[in-house]
C-alpha cells in the first residue's frame, strides 16, 4: 500500500480500517463457540426428555392415589393426607375406606368435629372394622357427644381379646364419667383392671374420678394385681393413694402420694393428693408450703384447685374457696367431692337454696353417702325445708344408730315438720333429688 501522506483519500482509510477490523470477524473463536452450542443443545434435550418423562408418567402411567393416600396416613403426614382424601372423596363419595382414613387423620390433627362426620360416613357405608368403631367412639367423646360415645361402646364392646375388650370398657366408663354416672364409671374401671392389669389409663381414672371416701367402697372387686403392677408408673401409686384416702389410712397415702410425686415430678395430682393427706390429718401448717407452690406452679389444674378450695375452706377464706371451685366444676361439672365442697361453703356462707341445689346434685352422684346426705338435710332445713329433710334421712334409718349427728338430724326434722303440719312431699323438681 502507498503509504504516501499525499496519496490518503477517504477510500484508502476505509480499505485499511477493514483490513483491521477483518482480523475481528470469527469472534469468538470457533472453537470455544462449537462447545456452547453443544452445551446450550445438551441442556435443553436434557429439559425435553424430563418433561416428556413427566408427561408420559402422569398420560401414560396410572398412580393410584388411594394408595397414596394410605401411604400418607401411614407415615403420619396427616395435613397431606387430608388434601389427597378430600379429593378422592369428591371424586368418590362412596368410597368407605377413604371416609375412615380422613376422620382418621382429622382425629391425629385433634380435629374431633371435623372427624365426626367421616368416621360416621365410613359406619354408614358398611365399614365396620374395630379401628372404625374406636375412633368414632373417642370422637364422639371429645366432641361432647358423650350419649353417642356410651351407645357405641355399650353395642359395640363385644371384642376378640381381652386388651381390645378393655379398651372399650375404658370408653365406656370414660362416656359414663361425663354423664355424671360415677358408680358405674368406676365398674367399667374396675373391669378394664380385671382384663389388663396395667392399664395406665384405667387407673388415672379411678384415681380422677373425684369420689372420695366412697371409692373404696365402690371398687369392691379383687384390682391387686392391678395395684402390684407398674410399680415405675405414678399412675399406680396415684390409685393407691387415693384408696388408702378414702380408708383412712392417712401414712399409706402420704407415702403412696410421695412415691407419685417422686416419679412424676411435674405431676399436680400426685402434689394435690399429698396437700389433701395433710388436710384431713389436720395438718394445716404443714400443707401451707405445697398450696401455695400448687398455686404458684398449677394455677388452673382443677386438682390443685380443689386443694386449694380445701384449704381457703379451712382458713374461713370462702369466696377464696368459690373461685377455686369454680375453676374445678368448669373443668368436670360431676366432680362429686368439689359439688359436696361447695354446698358445704354455700351453706357457711347462709347461702342456702344454692346450697341444697349443689348438695343435691352430690347427692344424685353418690346416693349412698352419708356424710353427703347430712349436709344436704342440714341445707333443707336452713332453707325451710323440713318435710324434705324428713323425707330424705328416713331413707337411712340405719344410720340413726351409728352417728349421733345423723340422729339429731332427724329428730330435728320430724319436729320441724310436725310445727309446720307438713305432710311429707317432694318439692324437688325431675331428677334433682333422689333419695330412695
Amino acid at each position: 500500500m502507498n503509504n504516501d501522506p499525499r496519496n490518503i483519500t477517504s477510500d484508502n482509510i476505509w480499505d485499511q480500517n477493514q483490513d483491521e477490523f477483518e482480523e475481528y470477524d470469527d469472534w469468538p473463536p470457533p472453537d470455544a463457540f462449537r462447545g456452547i452450542k453443544l452445551a446450550l443443545t445438551g441442556f435443553l434435550l436434557v429439559v425435553v426428555i424430563a418433561a416428556g418423562g413427566w408427561w408420559a408418567w402422569h398420560t401414560l402411567v396410572l398412580v393410584d392415589y388411594r394408595e397414596l393416600a394410605r401411604d400418607y396416613v401411614a407415615e403420619g403426614d396427616y395435613q397431606t393426607a387430608v388434601i389427597e382424601l378430600k379429593q378422592l372423596i369428591t371424586e368418590d363419595p362412596a368410597d368407605a375406606e377413604m371416609h375412615w382414613l380422613l376422620g382418621s387423620s382429622y382425629l391425629q390433627l385433634d380435629q374431633p368435629a371435623l372427624a365426626r362426620p367421616q368416621l360416621q360416613a365410613a359406619f354408614d357405608l358398611g365399614y365396620f372394622e374395630q379401628p372404625l368403631l374406636l375412633a368414632l367412639t373417642r370422637a364422639n367423646l371429645r366432641d361432647g357427644e358423650y350419649e353417642a360415645a356410651m351407645k357405641l361402646a355399650r353395642e359395640w364392646s363385644d371384642a376378640d381379646s381381652a386388651q381390645a375388650s378393655a379398651e372399650w370398657k375404658l370408653l365406656y366408663g370414660r362416656a359414663l364419667v361425663n354423664l355424671g354416672r360415677r358408680e358405674q364409671a368406676v365398674n367399667a374401671f374396675v373391669k378394664v383392671l380385671q382384663l389388663d392389669a396395667g392399664n395406665l389409663y384405667a387407673k388415672r381414672a379411678l384415681a380422677y374420678t373425684g369420689i372420695g371416701p366412697d371409692l373404696s367402697a365402690w371398687v369392691d372387686s379383687d384390682i391387686d394385681s392391678a395395684l402390684s403392677t407398674g410399680l415405675d408408673q405414678p399412675e399406680t401409686w396415684l390409685l393407691k393413694g387415693e384408696l388408702a384416702l378414702s380408708q383412712g389410712n392417712y401414712e399409706q397415702a402420704r407415702a403412696a402420694f410421695e412415691k407419685a410425686g417422686e416419679l412424676g415430678p411435674n405431676n399436680a395430682y400426685a402434689r394435690s393428693g399429698l396437700v389433701r393427706v395433710l388436710l384431713v390429718s389436720d395438718q394445716l401448717e404443714a400443707a401451707r408450703e405445697p398450696v401455695r407452690v400448687l398455686t404458684q406452679r398449677f394455677p388452673t389444674d382443677p386438682g390443685g384447685a380443689y386443694v386449694r378450695a380445701l384449704y381457703a375452706k379451712e382458713h374461713g377464706e370462702y369466696e377464696l374457696a368459690l373461685d377455686a371451685l369454680e375453676i374445678v366444676i368448669s373443668h368436670d361439672p360431676y366432680h362429686a367431692m368439689s359439688l359436696l365442697l361447695l354446698g358445704e361453703v354455700q351453706q357457711v356462707m347462709g347461702k342456702h337454696e344454692q346450697a341444697v341445689l349443689n348438695l343435691s346434685r352430690f347427692h344424685r352422684l353418690v346416693p349412698d353417702s352419708v356424710v353427703g346426705r347430712k349436709r344436704l338435710a342440714e341445707a333443707l332445713l336452713e332453707s325451710g325445708q323440713p318435710d324434705r329433710a324428713l323425707k330424705l334421712l328416713e331413707a337411712d334409718k340405719g344410720s340413726v344408730f351409728k352417728d349421733p349427728e345423723y340422729a339429731t338430724l332427724l329428730a330435728r326434722a320430724a319436729a320441724e315438720a310436725d310445727e309446720q303440719g307438713s305432710v311429707p312431699v317432694d318439692k324437688s323438681a325431675p331428677g334433682e333429688l333422689v333419695s330412695e
